[in-house]
């Protein structure tokens, strides 16, 4: 007999005398599977919750009844997270980032409740959860034709600065191929220009103009292969092993720059607690 039979099919009709055999056996194999489909359940409930529901002989009652208590809590839960997100405030106590993230994970608790916030929406309500020490940059927000995104309002907001210029070696993979006409704009390029970004490019063929991006990818790759080459990791792990390069040296300071990239970037020393 299957466990699940009384979920699967409905209730056969009530027995008499003049029930025959099979009827009989069919009626006894359902009554069973529901008494274990209803013990099943009951035990992956937790009490706080089973002791609110009535009690039921059939199992599917039991679980149209489970039902439509849980759509009463998501009504509740639902309610619960929009007054959260819509009262917020930044109190300054902890990073502009992990406020915006918080933010960002609550409207991602809305989604399965069927209450979808755009990017957009969320940017504003953001915008209008910060304290009066942010007038200027509202006013720059509001000011500004373009819409932003998640991204760049952590970024705005972190280091209170835009980001005006960016400097290549005008590679392909970035502002895209070179043609018989020049050289096409790539997704990357249009982006830039959109964002009002001045792109700034060193000579072809001279990679000696970009020196510092050049010795600093010069050593990540030989501090790679280093831990490669002194552990038994397959070879497949060497993008994590990039991802622990990078976080060892934002947090290490340099003979050029007395501090660390992630004091630069954060305004605080970094925690070396392991």
């Amino acid at each position: 007999m299957d466990h699940d039979y009384a979920l699967r099919n409905e209730k056969p009709a009530t027995l008499t005398d003049e029930s025959t055999d099979d009827e009989v056996t069919l009626h006894n194999w359902w009554e069973r599977s529901n008494r274990l489909c209803l013990l099943y359940i009951k035990k992956t409930i937790s009490k706080t919750i089973k002791s609110s529901i009535p009690t039921f002989e059939n199992v599917k009652e039991y679980l149209i009844n489970v039902e439509n208590r849980f759509a009463t809590a998501d009504k509740s839960l639902a309610e619960t997270l929009m007054t959260k997100l819509v009262t917020m405030k930044y109190t300054c106590t902890n990073e502009i980032g992990d406020y915006i993230s918080e933010m960002t994970s609550i409207c991602a608790q809305l989604k399965p409740l069927e209450l979808i916030m755009n990017e957009g929406c969320l940017v504003q309500i953001i915008m209008t959860s910060l304290p009066p020490r942010f007038g200027v940059f509202k006013i720059h927000y509001n000011t500004n034709k373009d819409k932003w995104t998640l991204n760049e309002l952590k970024i705005e907001n972190k280091l209170d600065k835009n980001i005006k210029t960016v400097r290549s070696d005008r590679g392909g993979e970035y502002y895209g191929r070179h043609t018989d006409v020049g050289q096409s704009e790539g997704p990357f390029a249009q982006f830039l220009k959109l964002k009002g970004i001045t792109p700034k490019s060193t000579t072809p063929g001279t990679p000696e103009q970009n020196g510092v991006a050049e010795r600093r990818n010069r050593t990540i790759t030989d501090m790679v292969r280093s831990m490669m080459s002194n552990s038994s990791l397959p070879e497949f792990l060497w993008s994590k092993v990039l991802k622990i390069v990078v976080y060892i040296l934002n947090r290490v300071p340099s003979k050029s720059v007395p501090t660390t990239p992630y004091e630069l970037w954060n305004g605080r020393k970094p925690s070396l607690a392991v």
